[in-house]
């Protein structure tokens, strides 16, 4: 009797071609992996940036100087970037700048208005890259290729005044903050935050055409340790998970909008007061995320929203947000979306 256990021996054509198809396949799958990789990791930025979607030059650093909330832009220069240039250097290199300990007083003349309580209108000169509030004076931040620097000149609102900016698109995104090697760039979460499955990855799409990587997670999904350390995309109503946790701490994360249960409110960031007011609107807005341990002016990830009264607001303002991006471009906290028209949140 033969023993079933008897080694058998292999042809060697049968295990040429055995071998072969295994070769194969691990060729297509290493070949696949390493082109999502370029395409949503090493080359996230360019692709954004090569669509226009994302301002700026991939391999240099574009300088934005502006005033009163964005509202005007004064210059936009392209810096040739060099290692180790920081948020003055490159400031220098586009404007002429008074400044004192790296603390900046003038820009192109434009100088600060602020000296104490009580002398009029404190105004003065606040940085960001890539839409994110500076947590260090210019003198310290290093900056990175493709890093978009906005210097805005507004009144001293720092209590309401978001930590993140939606004018510079989704620059936040691609490249963060402070840079891969000191942890800046961050995984991107499209988060459902309850039955908006369909809206979620509606987004995601947009992401991929846009060249940003992005992965849509339930919110229930999401551990304790990834709300405090992502970037989120919250999407959902004004009541459900997480973005009703947003709606109701408005003023501590510097947001203008506000939702009553009755009424949507949009707020003026100098006098604080309601400019508009709806029975229903659909929001995108931006600031920095609230679960971070550091606090909404020290973190150095995001917090988007796309949300609103109604399932229909919400999608109204997503709607908006994938088929013109463009429309954040002059929009210093994000806008909204009622009875068909487009209003700025602050």
């Amino acid at each position: 009797m033969v023993s079933p256990y008897r080694n058998r021996k292999e042809s060697p054509r049968k295990g040429i071609i055995r071998a072969a198809i295994v070769l194969g396949i691990l060729a297509v799958l290493i070949t696949s992996f390493y082109a999502s990789y370029l395409v949503f990791f090493a080359k996230g930025p360019e692709v954004a940036a090569s669509t226009g979607y994302v301002f700026g030059d991939a391999n240099n650093i574009t300088v934005v100087i502006s005033r009163d909330f964005g509202e005007t832009n004064l210059k936009q220069v392209t810096v040739n970037y060099s290692n180790g240039m920081t948020a003055l250097k490159a400031l220098q290199a586009a404007a002429e700048v008074e400044e004192q300990g790296g603390f900046v007083w003038a820009i192109d003349g434009l100088r600060s208005e602020y000296s104490g309580e009580g002398s009029g209108d404190p105004v003065d000169w606040f940085y960001y890259v890539n839409g994110i509030f500076a947590t260090v004076y210019a003198i310290f931040y290093e900056m990175q290729p493709g890093d978009i620097l906005r210097w805005d000149y507004h009144w001293w609102a720092l209590d309401r005044t978001s930590g993140c900016i939606a004018t510079d698109l989704f620059a936040g995104f691609a490249y963060g903050y402070r840079g891969v090697e000191n942890g800046g760039i961050w995984p991107n979460y499209i988060v459902d935050c309850g039955g908006f499955t369909a809206e979620a990855q509606q987004l995601k799409e947009a992401f991929d055409g846009w060249g940003l990587n992005a992965t849509v997670r339930l919110w229930s999904d999401l551990s304790e340790d990834e709300k405090k350390k992502a970037n989120l995309f919250l999407v959902g109503t004004f009541d459900s998970n997480l973005t009703s946790y947003v709606n109701d701490n408005y003023e501590g994360m510097g947001l203008f909008y506000h939702y009553d249960g009755e009424e949507v409110y949009l707020f003026d960031p100098v006098s604080d007061s309601p400019t508009q007011t709806f029975e229903h609107c659909g929001i995108i807005a931006s600031a920095k995320d609230p679960w971070n341990p550091l606090g909404v002016w020290n973190a150095m990830n995001l917090c988007w929203m796309a949300t609103g009264v109604t399932r229909s607001d919400v999608q109204a303002a997503l709607d908006t947000l994938i088929n013109d991006p463009h429309v954040l471009s002059d929009k210093f906290g994000g806008f909204a979306i009622a009875n068909g028209e487009i209003y700025e949140v602050f």
